[in-house]
């Protein structure tokens, strides 16, 4: 599992996931920590490959995903990076992004992990 550069385009966080291993590995844990800029700044959907994935409007930072252990969306396919291929995943919030002030951590079923900061 790699991780690309985390990116920003309005109110969007991207980051690329890429899955170099022989078999599926699926999203089972994230955390996210965000700038409280501005002061009520939440996360309203989380996509993979551009499928909703979870939309439990999370509004703390340093965000647990998903919240209470339970995904709101999607299917745990929808949250699968195939063997030997890549996906987005994107966090969508209410509100333009800050420039920098990211660090997300995102952990895998096959005990990998991918992790990048901006």
């Amino acid at each position: 599992m790699s991780a690309g550069s985390l990116g920003i385009n309005g109110s969007s966080l991207t980051l690329p996931i890429q899955n170099g291993g022989a078999t599926p590995a699926t999203i089972v844990s994230m955390t996210l920590d965000w700038p409280n800029i501005p002061k009520d700044q939440k996360i309203l959907q989380i996509l993979l490959g551009g499928t909703l994935i979870d939309n439990s409007n999370y509004n703390n930072s340093p965000s647990a995903i998903p919240l209470n252990g339970t995904w709101t969306a999607g299917q745990p396919a929808d949250r699968q990076l195939p063997a030997n291929s890549g996906k987005d995943l994107e966090f969508v919030f209410q509100d333009p992004l800050a420039p920098t002030g990211y660090a997300l951590a995102v952990t895998f079923d096959n005990g990998c992990s991918v992790s990048a900061s901006r």
